[in-house]
């Protein structure tokens, strides 16, 4: 009686399809990262950038249209929560140059302060800044400091420069964006309300016009309110209105 011979296996796992499948998966994942880019870009702009490297670049860059800038107009200094402050959309009015840099803490912006504001004599300057610091454990001793300085060079080199400070905003720790924490340990609710209490008795030394957003932005729980932000940190487009309608009146004062 003859032997039949077996069939030959066909094994889905030859070298060709494991290539086919590695391949796939590498434009599954390519095309993920790629969207979830561009989801995240469309949310933070170019905020969403924040290392050191690219924060000098972005302050190299102030300093070059700086160059080619009008004198005597209007800048809003600080970080992310300014760099993302769409100005021209919510002051048509005015001529503002907007000098934020996503990530920026008080010593960076004492730093640029020469080359990204005040070579251009601006008439008025709107400065929010702290926040960062904060969350990268400065206490807010130290920041007052850096704010002071910061006071003082402007008062010193532009005295008739208008200065309009704004009370560090409120976070949110219950709102999170895809489940991302912004804030960390060090950014409490009670050092932001020790430092607002700082920058008011600056800018009373100074006679700075002191715009207290906080109390409008904050809730019950001493956090920013879940309608004025997306991810605990920063704002949303509602936030920005409020914002603009608290800072509308300084910014045509300055008319």
């Amino acid at each position: 009686m003859r032997r039949r011979h077996a069939r030959p296996q066909h094994h889905i796992f030859t070298a060709r399809n494991i290539t086919i499948v590695a391949v796939l998966l590498v434009i599954v994942v390519l095309m993920a990262s790629i969207s979830i880019f561009a989801i995240s870009y469309n949310i933070y702009g170019n905020a969403m950038f924040s290392k050191d490297y690219i924060k000098d670049a972005k302050a190299k860059r102030y300093a070059y249209l700086n160059q080619s800038a009008k004198v005597g107009q209007i800048v809003f200094l600080g970080d992310s929560i300014t760099e993302m402050y769409d100005l021209g959309y919510y002051f048509p009015q005015a001529d503002i140059y907007n000098r934020g840099i996503s990530g920026d803490t008080t010593d960076r912006m004492l730093v640029r302060l020469e080359s990204n504001v005040l070579n251009i004599k601006p008439k008025g300057i709107f400065l929010l800044g702290g926040c960062n610091d904060l969350r990268h454990g400065s206490s807010p001793e130290d920041i007052a400091v850096n704010i002071t300085k910061i006071l003082h060079t402007v008062r010193e080199e532009l005295p008739t420069t208008k200065i309009f400070m704004q009370t560090v905003y409120p976070v949110n720790r219950t709102v999170k964006l895809a489940g991302k924490d912004l804030i960390g340990e060090y950014l409490t609710d009670d050092n932001v309300i020790l430092l607002n209490e700082y920058i008011r008795q600056i800018c009373a030394i100074y006679q700075v016009e002191l715009i207290d957003t906080y109390s409008h932005l904050v809730g019950d729980n001493k956090q920013l309110q879940d309608r004025f932000t997306f991810d605990g940190l920063h704002m949303t487009s509602e936030s920005y209105e409020l914002i603009t309608s608290l800072l509308t009146p300084y910014v045509d004062s300055l008319a």
